[in-house]
């Protein structure tokens, strides 16, 4: 799984962020009460703020707006519940797992159709999936979870067998619950009409126009203040847009690529029209799956998509609109149409909610979150965001951190409910684990607090010395440092400036300095040799805790033979990489949280990471909006697990 990380170093981090602009203040809605939502001839309809341009209807969704509608429009085999758990979807139950684990059969509900009429068998699930497989896999980071399986078949009976290359029951929830099932015979047709309007296009010529392209716009002499025509993509835009067109292939949407003006970042759209060209030229060249895999981003199915979803696509408006139509009836309050509007301006949605005119803002501006809550209309809350920041130690010998006593007074010294406290006022959420919190399998163990005390005791045991200046030394080595962080972001600042003296007050130096983010500062600490000591890095949960644990997996310790993989710190144990294969070896849930259990307790214990504050995400909901027999809580770190079952309250 790829990882971002914040830097630093020699103890030193960095704390990443982006700066949020502050818009002005909406005036709250003066109504008492929720307005209804409109209908169209008596039918519901669920309304939502879209904050851009949805960047497509085809798989994989490469936004959060498109992801939500991708989710109306398609099925995987499995879903996931609001534990994170896998449950049947397409498929008619979980994988029956062979012994050996490593070949799973998977049978399919009956009756499924795609919203063309067409039935939804086994062809189209193993088609689907070897696209996965293909080397020209379309499907963005579920291509390298994808590896894990050898082969896809159909047997006789209609079931679909996996044949994996070692147990690994993170893929249930890691590509099987996230990869959606896209119709063979559309696909086939689709692919049959892009071929027919390139057929006339020269591959080879094609080709060599990709390379002069991506070798103009990477050319050396790019690399200064003022770049020569021709470095910049846009420089190619006229070009580019003939290319596709004498192929008939439809262009990027261009209000993908809008920049804070508003106005279309031709760069990013020249960039984008270049991959789209290598795309046809990949096409071209290919053949068989690889070529249908190499297509996928240019069928005209992205533009009238066929999904066997609950939703299907009645119309696009761009710059404006997606508006999506049931295909059954439904119950009471379920929504006949969803219509999903682009409101770009985090106060135009934010106004829209408590007026009325939306049910739903899903990403609303945090600085805006205050006026929300005054609205009796609306609930507004604060979730973990999937996102968390994190301090990783590098544990390879040499390292004053390779000791686990050095690393539990570090992590002793530091009061982590404060912290948060104090750099969020109160909305932060601490992270006291490497799962996610809302997962089946977290551990959630009871918060210790800090204690300068054990800490110092702790160091002394470990063999360091305090030395005059009121700092720890071993060896000549100081506990010293330099505390990096990103400019515009008040709340990790804070953060950073109260953890430098904590840590002061148990003997650790570190000062604290704003630096823009510099490649040069960055890559050194996360490629090998990592020359670092502390690292406060930006990580993911995923929606597994083999996921979300596995990237601490000894063989995924950086080396010279793979000196960018996800474990930086060097992490080493076997302990832990048994813990890991026994939650890989079984589809059996308890068994799974006994193994995932363990190895949460080992890693608190032994602390080669530590975590610290959730990066929280923000939405907002009508409070006419249910799921069940109660209100949709946007609190809940899987709200948006239930879209399908929400409902729309009688004013």
């Amino acid at each position: 799984m790829k990882r971002a990380a914040g830097v630093a170093l020699a103890v030193a981090f960095v704390l990443g962020g982006c700066t949020s602009t502050v818009a002005p203040t909406p005036t709250p809605a003066s109504t008492p009460s929720p307005r209804p939502s409109p209908t169209d001839d008596g039918v519901v309809v669920l309304r939502f703020a879209l904050a851009g341009e949805p960047g497509g209807f085809l798989p994989p969704a490469t936004d959060p707006g498109a992801a939500r509608i991708q989710a109306l429009l398609y099925d995987a085999l499995y879903r996931l519940d609001d534990r994170l758990a896998p449950v049947p979807e397409l498929a008619a139950a979980l994988p029956a797992a062979s012994r050996d684990g490593k070949t799973w059969t998977i049978g399919l509900r009956d009756g499924v159709t795609f919203s063309d009429g067409s039935g939804l068998d086994a062809a189209d699930v193993v088609t689907t999936l070897r696209l996965a497989l293909s080397p020209a896999c379309p499907f963005g980071d579920l291509c390298r979870t994808a590896a894990a399986v050898v082969s896809v078949t159909a047997d006789d009976e209609g079931r679909v067998i996996l044949k994996l290359r070692a147990p690994s029951a993170p893929l249930l929830a890691g590509l099987l619950a996230a990869l959606p099932i896209l119709p063979s015979d559309a696909l086939e047709a689709s692919l049959e009409r892009l071929l027919a309007g390139a057929a006339d296009i020269d591959g080879a010529a094609l080709a060599a126009t990709v390379e002069r392209i991506a070798e103009t716009t990477n050319a050396e002499a790019c690399l200064v203040a003022s770049p020569p025509l021709g470095c910049d993509p846009a420089d190619h835009v006229r070009e580019l847009e003939s290319l596709l067109g004498a192929a008939g292939v439809a262009l990027p949407e261009p209000r993908r690529f809008l920049d804070d003006t508003g106005t279309v970042d031709r760069s990013s759209y020249g960039s984008a029209l270049l991959g789209a060209v290598r795309s046809l030229s990949d096409v071209l060249e290919a053949a068989d799956l690889d070529r249908l895999a190499s297509a996928l981003p240019l069928l005209d199915l992205g533009r009238a998509p066929v999904g066997s979803g609950p939703y299907r696509l009645a119309r696009y408006r761009p710059g404006s609109s997606v508006e999506l139509e049931r295909r059954d009836p439904g119950g009471e309050g379920v929504p006949q149409l969803v219509r999903a509007i682009v409101m770009r301006d985090p106060t135009e949605a934010v106004t829209a909610l408590l007026s009325g005119e939306i049910d739903w803002l899903p990403d609303a501006a945090p600085e805006l979150v205050p006026v929300l809550e005054t609205d009796p209309t609306v609930r507004v809350a604060a979730r973990p965001s999937g996102t968390y920041r994190a301090i990783v130690f590098n544990v390879r010998d040499g390292h004053p951190f390779a000791d686990p006593l050095a690393r539990e007074a570090f992590v002793r010294c530091l009061d982590r409910e404060a912290l948060v406290a104090d750099a969020t006022a109160g909305r932060g959420q601490p992270a006291r684990g490497l799962v996610a919190p809302a997962s089946w399998a977290f551990r959630d163990r009871a918060e210790r607090g800090a204690d300068a005390v054990a800490a110092r005791a702790l160091l002394e045991t470990a063999g360091y010395r305090l030395g005059a200046d009121g700092v720890y030394a071993r060896d000549g080595r100081r506990l010293a440092g330099e505390l990096l962080v990103r400019p515009g972001r008040a709340d990790l600042a804070a953060m950073a400036a109260a953890a430098a003296a904590q840590l002061r007050g148990c003997g650790i130096e570190l000062g604290v300095r704003e630096v823009g983010f510099s490649p040069d500062v960055v890559l050194p600490q996360l490629e090998w040799p990592n020359a670092f000591e502390t690292f406060l890095a930006t990580l993911r949960t995923g929606s597994d805790p083999g996921e979300d644990l596995g990237w601490l997996a000894s063989d995924r310790a950086t080396g010279p033979a793979n000196p960018g993989d996800a474990n930086f710190g060097g992490w080493r144990d076997e302990i832990t990489d048994g813990l890991l294969a026994q939650g890989a070896a079984t589809l059996d849930a308890r068994r799974r949280r006994t193994a995932y259990g363990e190895l949460q307790d080992r890693l608190a214990d032994l602390v080669p990471v530590w975590p610290i504050v959730h990066e929280m995400a923000h939405a907002a909901v009508s409070v006419r909006l249910r799921i069940g027999d109660g209100q949709v809580d946007p609190s809940l770190m899987t709200y948006e697990s239930g879209l399908r079952e929400w409902r729309i309250a009688p004013p």
